[in-house]
């Protein structure tokens, strides 16, 4: 019996590129999660101006220490939580504060109150829906961008 043999030029090529493509696929994934939670910390807003007397409440700055920010909303160390996890193919990342209390303040579903705006008509406190909402933009991007490297190293 006869044998045929057709060659596809490129596909050997091809199937070296899909055994690749899972490692470069997950750098990516988890450069663009990393990426993503430092801009969730970029944009952490300064704390509220002090609106009780020093006599009353005594401000400690623990809150904005707890999210790698000083009062002014400048970076100055690591959030509290701050951190990627794998699962399965994808990237799971966490960002806030690890102090028991911040939810009662910063937490748009539990916050107190008192922190809230319009308490004793004050601005109240920001939330972290606040920190999505000024980052979501360049996070929507660094994923677009992200999706478009791995598309771009199949076509390489």
């Amino acid at each position: 019996m006869s044998q045929v043999t057709i060659d596809v030029e490129g596909l050997k090529e091809l199937i070296a590129r899909f055994d690749e493509l899972p490692a470069h696929a997950q750098q990516v994934m988890l450069n663009a999660m990393n990426d993503s939670l430092n801009t969730l910390h970029e944009n952490v807003p300064p704390y509220i101006d002090k609106v009780v007397p020093e006599n009353i409440y005594r401000r400690t700055n623990t809150l904005a220490g707890s999210f790698g920010v000083t009062t002014t909303g400048d970076k100055s160390g690591e959030p509290g939580i701050k951190k990627v996890e794998r699962q399965g193919n994808f990237y799971r990342g966490e960002f806030g504060s690890n102090l028991n209390y911040a939810p009662y303040v910063v937490d748009p579903d539990r916050q107190a109150y008192m922190h809230r705006p319009g308490y004793k008509g004050r601005p109240g406190w920001w939330t972290v829906e606040e920190i999505a909402k000024r980052a979501k933009d360049k996070i929507e991007k660094l994923w677009k961008d992200a999706v478009t490297d791995i598309k771009e190293f199949l076509e390489r």
